[in-house]
């Protein structure tokens, strides 16, 4: 449902509309990082599974360094926290494959990888570059696969 309210409004260009947008999407991986999170605890989940914290920061960081410069200074802080949300939602389906393996928990991950390159064309479009292609073909398998999973789990 958030992402759908969050569709909405970033079918507008203005930063008003982009922030709300913004907001509905990170409110959406909240509850997805809860999800998956349900039931673990972090002594449950193997030590390897952590060493993939410094791959999503970097990525995390590459991804910033690169958009800041086109970005409007009132929206980094919004962005900043957004884009740590979101890698925190897809450590979390990571962490809950890897203390609940099944098909439905690696459908779950898949997703939220692919949500994390569909969310990198988002911002690329809004601040980089506007001719980006292939944030709707990387959105909606996203979703499904995310869904998809937390329903098969």
């Amino acid at each position: 449902m958030a992402g759908w309210i969050g569709d909405l409004f970033l079918l507008k260009e203005d930063d008003p509309h982009f922030v709300v947008g913004l907001v509905s999407f990170l409110l959406g991986h909240v509850f997805y990082s809860i999800h998956f999170l349900h039931g673990i605890q972090p002594s449950h989940v193997p030590a390897l599974v952590f060493l993939s914290l410094p791959v999503y920061t970097a990525y995390a960081c590459m991804i910033m360094r690169g958009l800041w410069p086109g970005m409007e200074k009132k929206l980094h802080l919004p962005c900043v926290i957004y884009l740590c949300v979101i890698a925190f939602m897809s450590f979390c389906a990571l962490c809950s494959l890897s203390v609940h393996p099944s098909a439905g928990s690696a459908l779950a991950f898949v997703g939220s990888i692919i949500f994390v390159i569909s969310d990198t064309l988002v911002a690329w479009e809004r601040f980089g570059n506007p001719d980006i292609h292939g944030v709707m073909e990387t959105y909606v398998p996203a979703q499904y696969l995310i869904m998809l999973g937390i329903l098969l789990a």
